[in-house]
């Protein structure tokens, strides 16, 4: 099971760990018609905050599923993750209808990251 909350910092598979999180969120997906792929070498791996990196993974997952697609539309999450410069890049998207002209402008506000927006413009 994944550990959605935890403050020890421990080296874990970014793979495995985005499986198990899919498969914990599993009774969620399966009401949809939504697929989650998942592309990562099994052998990366990272010291960090599983605790904090299931949290974010879990919100953008379900984020996806409530505001990305129409009820009943078919859809996919992708996840993909690989080890670039000595860093680990992870892209997440999805092929939902995207984010309204008029609401891209605030998308920071509501999630407590204003700063980075004033640094941005």
């Amino acid at each position: 099971a994944v550990a959605q909350s935890s403050e020890a910092k421990e080296s874990f598979s970014v793979s495995q760990y985005l499986k198990d999180l899919v498969l914990n969120l599993n009774p969620v997906i399966k009401k949809t018609n939504i697929s989650v792929h998942i592309d990562c070498d099994g052998s990366l791996s990272m010291n960090s905050y599983p605790g904090a990196f299931a949290q974010v993974f879990t919100n953008l997952i379900m984020n996806s599923l409530t505001h990305a697609f129409d009820p009943g539309s078919d859809g996919a999450i992708i996840i993909s993750a690989a080890e670039r410069d000595l860093f680990i890049v992870i892209d997440y998207s999805d092929n939902g209808r995207g984010i309204r002209k008029e609401i891209q402008k605030r998308i920071f506000q509501s999630s407590g990251l204003m700063a980075y927006q004033k640094l941005k413009n």
